[in-house]
């Protein structure tokens, strides 16, 4: 399922599945029902891909395909992109519990009140560090250390995969001699979380 902002994304996919069926939303961002039910299938493991950053097609789409859940029909939700539409309020974490939902993040969502940066930064400014604040740590953290190792900036990518409190990095060399980061982790919600 993809909106018409991700047809580059559904090439890419359909290359590597190409056994797919696309799914197009409606004018209106919504699937039909009918359409829907008529694809998923209960003999075999259903996967969806959602490719959208629309809240409404999120939503409605989540919404149908989890109706389609049942013993016989299994779902797992998947998108290449997750972006804050899918972190809306409105959108209930069943939803995506229910349907296994995967998606590819560069922050982990762990608990981390116990650890001493929370401590020194309630200390300092009288409040709990925020995902920004927390991501901030972990990447100026981690250049530093890669520099104090390499000597130079651009030796960092020979380190590999570094992974602090929320972040993981992965420099990778990129077009024009910059750098990338392919650190992330393959999250999955399960239930509420």
């Amino acid at each position: 399922v993809s909106d018409s902002l991700n047809r580059k994304v559904e090439k890419e996919l359909n290359f590597i599945f190409p056994g797919s069926i696309k799914l197009r939303p409606e004018l209106g961002d919504f699937l039909l029902p009918e359409l829907v039910d008529s694809l998923i299938v209960d003999t075999l493991p259903n996967k969806i891909i959602l490719e959208t950053e629309k809240f409404s097609l999120i939503s409605s789409a989540s919404s149908q395909i989890r109706s389609q859940l049942s013993e016989d029909k299994k779902i797992t939700l998947f998108t290449t992109y997750h972006g804050a539409s899918y972190e809306d309020s409105n959108l209930p974490n069943s939803f995506f519990g229910d349907l296994m939902f995967t998606y590819m993040s560069d922050f982990y969502p762990r608990n981390i009140d116990d650890s001493d940066l929370v401590d020194e930064f309630v200390n300092r400014f009288g409040i709990k560090p925020n995902k920004t604040s927390i991501r901030a740590f972990d990447l100026v953290y981690d250049l530093i250390l890669r520099i104090a190792t390499q000597n130079d900036l651009y030796s960092i990518g020979t380190v590999g995969e570094t992974e602090y409190l929320n972040n993981k990095f992965n420099y990778v060399p990129d077009k024009g001699g910059s750098y990338i980061n392919h650190g992330y982790y393959l999250l999955q919600h399960k239930d509420y979380d």
